[in-house]
C-alpha cells in the first residue's frame, strides 16, 4: 500500500508541476503578445542606442558598445530598427532555453527544469524589461551563457574537450562585457566556486587562463578606447 500511495503522490505532484508550468507558460504568452499590441514610444535611452548603431565605435559616454553593434546586427532583419522591443524578447526567450539547458544539466528533470525557467521568466524584472531594449537583456543572456559554458568545462571527460570550453568561456564574457561592465563579476564568482573546489582547481588552471586570455584579447580595443577617452563608460 505504501508503494501505491508514494506513486500516486508522485504522479499527483508531477501532473501539478504539469498544470502550473502550463497556465505560467501561457501567461507569459500573453504577456508576450501585449508587448505588441500596445506601441510604445521608444524612450530615450532607446533613441541613444538606435543613433550608436548607425556610427559604430569602441566605447560610448555611458556605454561600452555591445548594445550598438547588436542594434545594428538586428538591422539586417529590421532595417527600420522599429521592433528593439522584439528583439528584447528574442534575448530574454534565448536566455529562458540557455536557464532550461543549465537546470537539466544540473541534474534536474525536465518538468522540473520547465517549471524553474518558466518562474524565471515570470519574476518582474524580466517581464518588466521586456518592454525596453537595454544592456540588461543581452547581459543576463551572455551570464547564463557563461554558466552553462563553464559548467560544461569543469565537467568536461578530456583536456581537450575542457579547452575548448573554456576558449569559448573567454569569448562570450568578452562579449557579455562589451554589452555591460557588470560581466566582469562573472570572474569574482567563478574564482570563488574554484576556491572551493581547492586542490581540484588546480585541473583547470590552464583552462581558467586560456579564458583570461581570450577575455582580455577580445575587450582590448575597449579598453584602448577607455584610455583615449578617460572617464567615459563608467
Amino acid at each position: 500500500m505504501s508503494s501505491r500511495s508514494n506513486i500516486h503522490a508522485l504522479t499527483t505532484g508531477q501532473s501539478r508541476l504539469t498544470w502550473f508550468a502550463w497556465v505560467v507558460g501561457l501567461g507569459l504568452a500573453a504577456h508576450g503578445l501585449a508587448l505588441h499590441l500596445y506601441a510604445l514610444p521608444y524612450t530615450t535611452d532607446e533613441l541613444q542606442y538606435l543613433a550608436w548603431s548607425k556610427d559604430l565605435a569602441w566605447g560610448y559616454f555611458s556605454k561600452p558598445p555591445g548594445i550598438a553593434a547588436a542594434i545594428r546586427l538586428w538591422t539586417f532583419v529590421d532595417p527600420q530598427a522599429s521592433q528593439l522591443r522584439l528583439l528584447a524578447q528574442v534575448c530574454y526567450g534565448l536566455s529562458l532555453a540557455v536557464s532550461f539547458k543549465l537546470l537539466m544539466r544540473g541534474g534536474l528533470s525536465s518538468t522540473k527544469s520547465w517549471v524553474a525557467t518558466l518562474i524565471l521568466g515570470s519574476i518582474p524584472l524580466i517581464g518588466f524589461a521586456q518592454w525596453f531594449f537595454t544592456t540588461d537583456a543581452l547581459l543576463l543572456l551572455c551570464w547564463l551563457l557563461s554558466l552553462l559554458i563553464a559548467w560544461e568545462a569543469l565537467q568536461a571527460s578530456s583536456p581537450r574537450i575542457a579547452l575548448r570550453y573554456w576558449t569559448l568561456l573567454g569569448v562570450v564574457i568578452g562579449l557579455g562585457t562589451l554589452c555591460k561592465h557588470f560581466m566582469l563579476f562573472f570572474w569574482l564568482g567563478l574564482a570563488i566556486h574554484l576556491a572551493i573546489l581547492g586542490y581540484r582547481s588546480r585541473d583547470h588552471l590552464a583552462g581558467v587562463l586560456l579564458a583570461l586570455s581570450v577575455f582580455v584579447l577580445i575587450i582590448s580595443p575597449h579598453l584602448l578606447w577607455l584610455m583615449e577617452h578617460p572617464g567615459r563608460t563608467l
